[in-house]
C-alpha cells in the first residue's frame, strides 16, 4: 500500500488527517516514481503548516498503517503535539510499529481505537552492512531508539517502562498483536470508537423527525431554523449531510384537505405525520 497523508478541513472547528500505508521510505527512493511518494515529514509538515494557518481547534488523525520509518513517525508525533490543537487519534484495522507512535500524539483521553483493530509494538528494526564497528554502531542506535519508544509509551500510559520493554521483547523482539481491549488495558489507547458515521446519521435523523412530529402544523416552518443545531455536527458525513440539508430546505407547513369533522374517538394523522412515521420505522430497522 502506498503511504498516504490526506488533510481535509471538515469544518471551521475540525480538520481530519488520514494516515494510511507506509510511513516514510528512504529519501533517494522518493524520486523513482512520483506516484509512490509516501508520508515523509517534509510532505506532512507542509500539511501541518496549512492546519496552523486555519481556525481549526481540533485535529482528528485517522490511522490505518502497519508502520514504517520510526524517525518520520516521531517527527509526525512531535509536530502534532506542538500544533497547539486538540488532537484525537483514531486507529482502524492493522495499526503497528511506527504508526503506534503517531497514535500516542493525542490529547489526554483522546486516543481512540476501533473494536475490530489490531495493535502491534515491537523492537525497532534496521538493515546494516560493514565491519564490526559499523554493526556495533547500528546496534547502539537501535537500543537507544527502543528506549525512546518505551519512554513515549510509558509516559502516555502511566505504566512502568518495563511493561513495554517486555512486550516489545516478546516473540524474539517481534512483539505481540493486541486486540482493542488489550490495547486499552495496556494503556496504549483510551476508549473505543463507539459510533460509526451511519449510526450518527440515524441518531440525528431521529432527533429531526421527533422534532417535526412534536411541532404543531402551523409552526412546522420554524423547524427550518431549528434544524441547524441538529445538522451542525454532521460535517464528517458529507454525502448524508447533503441529503439531509436538501430535505431540510424542502420542509414546509403541511397542506391538509377539507373534510368532515372526525368522530370523537377517531385518531387522525396528517399525511405529513404518516410519512415521517414511516421514515422513522425505516431508519430503526
Amino acid at each position: 500500500m502506498t503511504g498516504i497523508i490526506n488533510v481535509q478541513n471538515r469544518s471551521k472547528k475540525v480538520t481530519e488527517i488520514d494516515i494510511e500505508g507506509t510511513i516514510g521510505i528512504p529519501e533517494e527512493l522518493q524520486f523513482v516514481n512520483k506516484a509512490q511518494k509516501v508520508a515523509t515529514y517534509k510532505k506532512f509538515k507542509e500539511q501541518i503548516d496549512r492546519i496552523k494557518s486555519i481556525a481549526s481547534s481540533e485535529i482528528v488523525v485517522n490511522i490505518r498503517s502497519t508502520g514504517g520509518n520510526i524517525n518520520d513517525a516521531i517527527l509526525i508525533h512531535d509536530t502534532l503535539k506542538a500544533s497547539g490543537k486538540t488532537i484525537i487519534t483514531r486507529c482502524f484495522g492493522y495499526v503497528a510499529s511506527a504508526a503506534t507512535i503517531i497514535a500516542q500524539a493525542a490529547s489526554e483521553g483522546k486516543r481512540e481505537i476501533s473494536k475490530n483493530a489490531l495493535y502491534l509494538i515491537h523492537k525497532s528494526i534496521s538493515a546494516s552492512e560493514g565491519n564490526s564497528n559499523n554493526l556495533s554502531e547500528t546496534i547502539d542506535l537501535l537500543n537507544k531508539t527502543d528506549e525512546q519508544i518505551v519512554e513515549i509509551y510509558a509516559m502516555r500510559s502511566g505504566l512502568p517502562a518495563d511493561n513495554f520493554r517486555q512486550l516489545m521483547e516478546y516473540n524474539n523482539g517481534n512483539g505481540l498483536w493486541l486486540n482493542a481491549k488489550e490495547t486499552i488495558e495496556r494503556g496504549l489507547a483510551d476508549t473505543y470508537i463507539e459510533t460509526s458515521p451511519i449510526q450518527n446519521i440515524r441518531k440525528k435523523w431521529n432527533e429531526l423527525v421527533n422534532l417535526i412530529l412534536k411541532t404543531p402544523d402551523d409552526k412546522k416552518s420554524e423547524i427550518v431554523l431549528n434544524t441547524n443545531q441538529i445538522l451542525q455536527n454532521l460535517d464528517n458525513d458529507n454525502d448524508k449531510l447533503s441529503q439531509l440539508k436538501e430535505i431540510k430546505s424542502k420542509i414546509k407547513p403541511p397542506e391538509t384537505l377539507k373534510k368532515e369533522d372526525p368522530s370523537y374517538d377517531e385518531i387522525i394523522m396528517s399525511e405529513n405525520a404518516r410519512a415521517y412515521y414511516k421514515d422513522v420505522q425505516q431508519f430503526n430497522k
